[in-house]
């Protein structure tokens, strides 16, 4: 603010010589100071126009470039491929065009003729591909039928037998009881006849043990003596209905360990029969999956079968139909609007070429790299960019304001002096370049932006350093 104060005054003394000097004319000089900033004229952020991923980046903060180097790239397959369609497409409308313009010849009439024909074998062929898709939907419909028929008698012979299973699981199981009832009624006899043995047995030794206490008594002793043959003859008669019972006991008990077999034998067919009988439930379930997959599958191949034979005849019809159009003589209109599409086509051509273009980042000018933006791997747009910031060091200005007073005494070409502050008050020569036309700024702080073009560029100086700026000024006044 100092340097720029001094500026002013300086300005002011000039402008007093100006007004109150003598009528003879003299050479006055003055300085005038203003502070600056050290700017790089030429800077450009570069990026790229188009989406894309990054797969290269060539450059890193510091780097010197020259003019045209690459400095980054995208992925340029999406736009190789727009290009090569671009062309094609370019290429089909010129062909086009020169058919409309010069009509068909010979050999493509023929062509014509030979796709026509080749259209008509293709519906031929789909005709016939349609009717054995039917021949074939019928037999596996009735393929399917029968498995599903199979499976469903399967299950209601194994439903019936089940049934008889279950009728002699009853019949056995009551023959079971009939044989238990039995056996125990074979039990009690037995019982019944080994208690009345025990008491005929123990009345034999009552009457034995009178006996001999009657011996003495021959009246006694003979009454003894038959009634042990009767107790003899009871325990024989006892031991011999015992042995009748006791072999039917053991019939009885055959009986109940035959009938149980049966028993166990009719519930084993039984488990079985469940078990075929869900086996057989699952083979109609698979069954019927099967054919109503089969219905929807040959239903399906149907129709595409019938979408194949109409589409085929549809290609007889387009063939003939553009065959017939063709054979025309082409329309002004037509030709008009096939120039069109070429001239499109060009366009989109040239719009693919400069997307190609687009993938690759270039210098513009030689210059430095200030900043970088954006790894190899990223996808640029939505959001996401990749850009370089690239300036050139080479051709440095300086940037100062000078107050109005002083800016009208200042003028092209006029030589200056930059004190830079970052270079230990180092001072460089420069030439006034520009003298803005308005203000900027307000207040006291208004004035015009003059741009100072140093002469010798230190390679240490940078955009963004301040510095002091003395124009010294030479100007012929009246006194």
């Amino acid at each position: 603010m100092a340097r720029t104060g001094r500026g002013a005054l300086a300005a002011a003394a000039v402008v007093g010589l100006l007004a109150f000097g003598s009528a003879r004319s003299a050479t006055v000089s003055a300085t005038l100071s203003a502070d600056g900033t050290v700017e790089a004229p030429r800077q450009a952020a570069l990026g790229f126009a188009s989406p894309g991923r990054l797969v290269e980046v060539d450059v890193g903060t510091g780097d010197s470039v020259r003019k045209g180097q690459l400095l980054a790239r995208l992925d340029q397959a999406p736009a190789e491929s727009a290009l090569a369609s671009a062309e094609a497409g370019l290429a089909a409308a010129r062909a086009q065009l020169l058919q409309l313009e010069h009509g068909l010849s010979p050999a493509e009439r023929a062509e014509q003729r030979v796709g026509v024909r080749r259209a008509r074998e293709s519906s031929a062929g789909a005709e016939r591909a349609l009717r054995d898709a039917r021949a074939a939907a019928r037999v596996d419909a009735t393929r399917l039928r029968t498995a599903v028929d199979q499976a469903s008698a399967a299950l209601a012979a194994d439903q019936a037998r089940a049934g008889d299973d279950q009728a002699a699981l009853d019949d056995d199981q009551a023959a079971l009881a009939s044989a238990q009832a039995a056996a125990a009624t074979a039990a009690s006899r037995v019982a019944d006849d080994r208690s009345r043995a025990a008491a005929d047995e123990a009345q034999l030794l009552t009457d034995q043990k009178k006996q001999v206490d009657d011996a003495a008594n021959p009246t006694r002793l003979a009454a003894d003596t038959k009634a042990i043959l009767d107790d003899q003859a009871a325990v024989a008669a006892d031991e011999g209905k015992l042995a009748g019972d006791t072999a039917e006991l053991a019939d009885a008990r055959s009986a109940v360990a035959a009938a149980e077999a049966r028993v166990d034998s009719d519930r084993q067919a039984i488990a079985a029969g469940g078990d075929r009988i869900a086996s057989d439930r699952n083979a109609v379930a698979d069954a019927a999956n099967a054919q109503r997959a089969g219905t929807v599958s040959e239903g399906q191949s149907l129709a595409a079968a019938r979408s194949a034979r109409d589409a085929a005849r549809t290609d007889v019809l387009a063939a003939a139909t553009a065959n017939a159009v063709q054979a025309q003589t082409p329309r002004a209109g037509t030709i008009a609007a096939t120039r069109a599409a070429v001239a499109v086509a060009l366009a989109a051509v040239a719009t693919a070429e400069d997307s190609l273009r687009g993938t690759r980042l270039v210098a513009p000018f030689a210059g430095t790299v200030a900043a970088v933006s954006g790894v190899a791997g990223m996808l640029v747009g939505n959001g996401a960019a990749a850009s370089v910031t690239l300036v050139d060091l080479s051709n440095l200005t300086v940037t100062a304001r000078f107050a109005e007073a002083a800016s009208v005494l200042l003028a092209a070409g006029e030589p200056a002096t930059v004190t830079i502050d970052a270079l230990e008050g180092r001072e460089l020569a420069g030439r006034v370049v520009s003298i803005a036309p308005v203000p900027s700024g307000r207040g006291q702080r208004a004035g015009y932006e003059t741009t100072i073009r140093l002469t010798d560029v230190p390679a240490e100086l940078r955009p963004g350093m301040s510095a002091q700026v003395a124009v010294r000024i030479r100007a012929a006044v009246l006194r």
